[in-house]
Protein backbone atom coordinates (compact mmCIF):
# COMPACT_ATOMS: atom_id res chain seq x y z
CA UNK A 1 0.00 0.00 0.00
CA UNK A 2 0.98 3.44 -0.77
CA UNK A 3 0.94 6.61 0.98
CA UNK A 4 -0.69 9.38 -0.98
CA UNK A 5 0.46 13.08 -0.93
CA UNK A 6 -2.06 14.92 1.46
CA UNK A 7 -4.24 16.93 -1.33
CA UNK A 8 -4.78 20.81 -0.76
CA UNK A 9 -8.28 19.43 0.43
CA UNK A 10 -6.95 18.97 3.48
CA UNK A 11 -5.11 22.29 4.24
CA UNK A 12 -8.62 23.74 3.13
CA UNK A 13 -10.37 21.96 5.31
CA UNK A 14 -8.26 22.96 8.59
CA UNK A 15 -8.39 26.92 6.97
CA UNK A 16 -12.13 26.66 6.82
CA UNK A 17 -12.04 24.62 10.56
CA UNK A 18 -9.90 27.52 11.83
CA UNK A 19 -12.54 30.20 10.06
CA UNK A 20 -14.78 28.45 11.43
CA UNK A 21 -13.33 28.88 15.33
CA UNK A 22 -12.05 32.14 15.16
CA UNK A 23 -15.68 33.39 13.81
CA UNK A 24 -17.46 31.44 16.65
CA UNK A 25 -15.51 32.49 19.27
CA UNK A 26 -16.02 36.06 17.80
CA UNK A 27 -14.85 39.05 20.26
CA UNK A 28 -13.84 36.64 23.15
CA UNK A 29 -11.50 35.20 21.13
CA UNK A 30 -7.43 34.99 22.56
CA UNK A 31 -4.70 34.09 20.36
CA UNK A 32 -0.76 33.32 21.43
CA UNK A 33 2.25 32.51 18.76
CA UNK A 34 5.39 30.98 19.93
CA UNK A 35 8.06 30.96 17.40
CA UNK A 36 9.63 27.94 18.09
CA UNK A 37 9.91 24.66 15.99
CA UNK A 38 7.22 22.37 18.04
CA UNK A 39 8.29 19.30 19.51
CA UNK A 40 5.74 16.54 21.05
CA UNK A 41 5.33 15.93 24.53
CA UNK A 42 7.66 13.07 25.98
CA UNK A 43 6.78 10.85 29.09
CA UNK A 44 8.29 11.70 31.93
CA UNK A 45 11.36 9.60 33.18
CA UNK A 46 11.75 8.71 36.87
CA UNK A 47 15.67 8.52 37.67
CA UNK A 48 17.32 8.36 41.47
CA UNK A 49 17.75 12.30 41.03
CA UNK A 50 13.70 12.70 40.73
CA UNK A 51 11.89 13.10 37.30
CA UNK A 52 13.08 14.46 33.97
CA UNK A 53 11.83 14.53 30.48
CA UNK A 54 13.46 14.75 27.48
CA UNK A 55 16.51 17.12 26.78
CA UNK A 56 14.69 18.53 23.54
CA UNK A 57 11.08 18.41 25.03
CA UNK A 58 12.55 20.08 28.41
CA UNK A 59 14.63 22.82 26.38
CA UNK A 60 11.51 23.67 23.66
CA UNK A 61 9.27 24.27 26.99
CA UNK A 62 12.29 26.56 28.41
CA UNK A 63 12.18 28.49 25.57
CA UNK A 64 8.57 28.70 24.95
CA UNK A 65 7.62 29.62 28.84
CA UNK A 66 8.41 33.87 28.27
CA UNK A 67 6.25 33.65 25.11
CA UNK A 68 3.14 32.47 27.68
CA UNK A 69 4.66 34.79 30.19
CA UNK A 70 3.95 37.46 27.66
CA UNK A 71 0.38 37.32 27.36
CA UNK A 72 -1.46 40.10 27.81
CA UNK A 73 -5.35 39.18 28.26
CA UNK A 74 -7.60 38.10 30.87
CA UNK A 75 -6.80 34.75 32.84
CA UNK A 76 -9.35 32.58 32.29
CA UNK A 77 -11.25 30.78 35.30
CA UNK A 78 -14.22 28.61 33.78
CA UNK A 79 -14.27 26.40 30.83
CA UNK A 80 -12.30 27.09 27.68
CA UNK A 81 -12.31 26.22 24.09
CA UNK A 82 -8.84 25.49 22.08
CA UNK A 83 -7.65 25.53 18.77
CA UNK A 84 -3.76 24.26 18.59
CA UNK A 85 -1.99 24.31 15.35
CA UNK A 86 1.52 23.08 15.02
CA UNK A 87 3.88 23.94 11.74
CA UNK A 88 6.85 21.82 12.19
CA UNK A 89 9.89 22.13 10.32
CA UNK A 90 10.37 20.00 7.44
CA UNK A 91 13.40 17.67 7.21
CA UNK A 92 15.76 17.92 4.83
CA UNK A 93 15.15 14.21 3.73
CA UNK A 94 11.89 12.23 4.32
CA UNK A 95 9.11 10.20 2.93
CA UNK A 96 6.56 10.97 5.45
CA UNK A 97 3.88 13.82 4.46
CA UNK A 98 3.28 14.99 8.34
CA UNK A 99 5.41 15.23 11.18
CA UNK A 100 6.24 12.76 13.34
CA UNK A 101 4.70 12.23 17.32
CA UNK A 102 1.57 11.63 18.12
CA UNK A 103 -0.42 14.63 17.89
CA UNK A 104 -2.20 14.53 21.21
CA UNK A 105 1.80 15.27 22.72
CA UNK A 106 1.92 18.15 20.15
CA UNK A 107 -1.08 19.72 22.24
CA UNK A 108 0.40 18.50 25.40
CA UNK A 109 3.16 20.93 25.15
CA UNK A 110 1.66 24.34 24.67
CA UNK A 111 -1.04 23.84 26.99
CA UNK A 112 1.17 22.56 29.60
CA UNK A 113 3.39 26.15 28.88
CA UNK A 114 0.56 28.08 29.09
CA UNK A 115 -0.40 26.74 32.39
CA UNK A 116 3.16 27.12 34.21
CA UNK A 117 3.25 30.87 32.49
CA UNK A 118 0.18 31.84 34.60
CA UNK A 119 -1.07 34.26 32.73
CA UNK A 120 -3.97 32.56 30.55
CA UNK A 121 -5.88 29.83 32.87
CA UNK A 122 -5.86 28.28 36.38
CA UNK A 123 -4.96 25.14 35.03
CA UNK A 124 -5.23 23.11 31.63
CA UNK A 125 -8.10 20.73 32.81
CA UNK A 126 -10.41 23.63 31.98
CA UNK A 127 -10.09 22.98 28.64
CA UNK A 128 -12.86 20.83 27.73
CA UNK A 129 -12.73 21.29 24.27
CA UNK A 130 -10.03 20.93 22.12
CA UNK A 131 -8.87 20.59 18.15
CA UNK A 132 -5.32 20.30 17.02
CA UNK A 133 -3.20 20.27 13.48
CA UNK A 134 0.61 19.37 12.42
CA UNK A 135 1.76 19.78 9.22
CA UNK A 136 5.09 20.38 8.13
CA UNK A 137 5.92 24.14 6.99
CA UNK A 138 6.04 25.09 3.44
CA UNK A 139 8.29 26.50 1.60
CA UNK A 140 9.38 30.38 2.84
CA UNK A 141 7.20 29.62 5.95
CA UNK A 142 8.65 29.86 9.42
CA UNK A 143 7.59 26.80 11.70
CA UNK A 144 5.48 27.70 15.37
CA UNK A 145 2.75 27.39 16.79
CA UNK A 146 -0.64 29.00 16.84
CA UNK A 147 -2.76 29.15 19.70
CA UNK A 148 -6.92 30.21 19.87
CA UNK A 149 -9.19 29.87 22.91
CA UNK A 150 -11.92 31.64 24.18
CA UNK A 151 -14.26 30.81 27.19
CA UNK A 152 -17.42 28.98 27.13
CA UNK A 153 -20.25 30.04 28.94
CA UNK A 154 -20.96 27.58 32.17
CA UNK A 155 -23.92 25.88 31.98
CA UNK A 156 -26.73 27.02 34.45
CA UNK A 157 -28.57 24.98 37.02
CA UNK A 158 -31.97 25.63 36.14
Amino acid sequence: MTTKRPTTRTSNFVSAFRDWFVDRAGAALLRLTIDIDPVPASRPRVGKFGTYYAKTYAKWRKAALPFAKAFEGPKLEGPVAVMVEQIVQKPKTTKRFWPKGDVDNYVKAPLDVLTKGEKVWKDDDQVVFCTSTKRFTETGEAPGTFLYWFPLAEEEDT
